[in-house]
Parts: structure tokens; C-alpha cells; sequence
């Protein structure tokens, strides 16, 4: 399940600029801001962008819990807690402590998955796992399964299904090439096709979009 929305105050969510520093709806004149309010404003803000990542199909959710796949961290386990607009960069905290700052293409999100049309293992197909790993070269999932006989099984991405909400990037298209490389959320999955729907925003027009993808055509790195 997702997380709940974080619950910002009001004047987070109020668009700056329109009225003068320290107005009152009784209109008293405006007055210089405590420094406790200051901090108060600060705190507002950084509640909105925190809480904008949830909205946007591109970003990762705060609180996704996620695997740093290259850097002096690699291998190491974290949760996001906040998203920098202007630079793109994720802040981690750490389960063995401290916090990084990591790019999007560094992190691995710890999504939970299901086994789905495995030939090779098809008592397998319906078990859940935690996705913990992924082989470059290979091109498969490590998944840690909640099954003591078969705990972990590297699995290609055909062979995933991904939750909804999930964040994915495209991948591999030949028809519509243009497509490649885009991020997007996963709004849905047809089981009947073998497809999710893809949730994206769309650049020219800055509005949601939608692309019908093969599970192998969605990837988490």
C-alpha cells in the first residue's frame, strides 16, 4: 500500500508573493517576521516540496526504501526522506546511520513483487518478495522471496510483476524508441494483455500521459 499524503499547513500551500510579509486578515500593517517564524515559514516549505514528491509520477515517494547501487555506499540500505528540485538528487537515510545525497540512476528501489509466468520454477509463479538487487550484466532482479525453500531468485523483469505505484523507467521500446529512458508510475496492470499502464508527465504539454507497456519494457534502474 502506499503511504499516506504528508499533511503540510496552509501557508505551505499558499502561492508565494501575492501578499506582503507579515499580512493579517485584518489587514495590520505589515510587521518584520520573528526569527521563529522565519524557522516556522522554512519548516512550510520544505513540508511542500517533501509532500509534492508524493504527486509526481517521476520522483520516488519519501519513505521508499531503497539499495545504493554504485559510490562508496554501494550495497547499502536506506529510506528517502526528501528530493532536491533544482539538482535532482535524493537525501538517504542510512539504516546503519548517517544520511547521502544520491542521483537517481545510484538507488534501487526495495519494491515488493510478485514471481509471474516463470517456465523454468512455475511453483514459484504467485510468491511475493522484496526486489533487493539488480545484475548489470545479467539484466535480473535479485528478489528476496518470503519462502524459506527458495529464499532469494535472480529473475528477469518479465518474470516481476511490480506494485502499483511503482516507479519505473522505460525501456527497450523499438516502435516508439522516443519513449526510452522516461520515468513513470505504475497506474494499473492488465492482467488479460500482460501489460501495466505507465503514468508520465508529459513535457510539451506538462500535463499526465499514459504509455500501455510489456512488463520487460519497464525497469527500476
Amino acid at each position: 500500500r502506499l503511504p499516506p499524503p504528508q499533511i503540510c499547513s496552509r501557508t505551505a500551500a499558499a502561492p508565494a508573493g501575492l501578499l506582503p510579509t507579515g499580512w493579517h486578515p485584518r489587514h495590520m500593517p505589515p510587521k518584520k517576521a520573528s526569527k521563529s517564524k522565519r524557522s516556522e515559514d522554512e519548516g512550510s516549505q520544505e513540508c511542500a516540496k517533501k509532500a509534492r514528491v508524493r504527486d509526481l509520477p517521476d520522483l520516488l515517494e519519501t519513505i521508499t526504501s531503497v539499495k545504493l547501487t554504485s559510490g562508496n555506499h554501494a550495497g547499502e540500505i536506506g529510506n528517502i526522506t526528501a528530493h532536491e528540485e533544482d539538482d535532482g538528487l535524493y537525501e538517504v537515510a542510512l539504516e546503519k546511520g548517517g544520511q547521502v545525497w544520491a542521483q537517481r540512476s545510484e538507488l534501487l528501489p526495495r519494491y515488493d513483487a510478485t514471481v509471474i509466468s516463470l517456465e523454468g520454477r512455475p511453483e514459484l509463479n504467485g510468491k511475493s518478495g522484496i526486489i533487493d538487487g539488480w545484475d548489470s550484466e545479467k539484466e535480473r532482479y535479485e528478489v528476496a522471496l518470503r519462502d524459506l525453500k527458495t529464499p532469494r531468485i535472480m529473475l528477469q523483469p518479465r518474470n516481476v510483476l511490480l506494485p502499483h505505484g511503482a516507479r519505473g523507467r522505460v525501456h527497450g521500446l523499438v516502435s516508439a524508441p522516443q519513449h526510452n529512458g522516461r520515468l513513470g508510475r505504475v497506474a494499473d496492470y492488465d492482467d488479460n494483455v500482460g501489460r501495466y499502464t505507465l503514468e508520465y508527465i508529459d513535457n510539451e504539454t506538462d500535463m499526465l500521459a499514459y504509455l500501455r507497456l510489456k512488463r520487460e519494457n519497464v525497469r527500476l534502474v
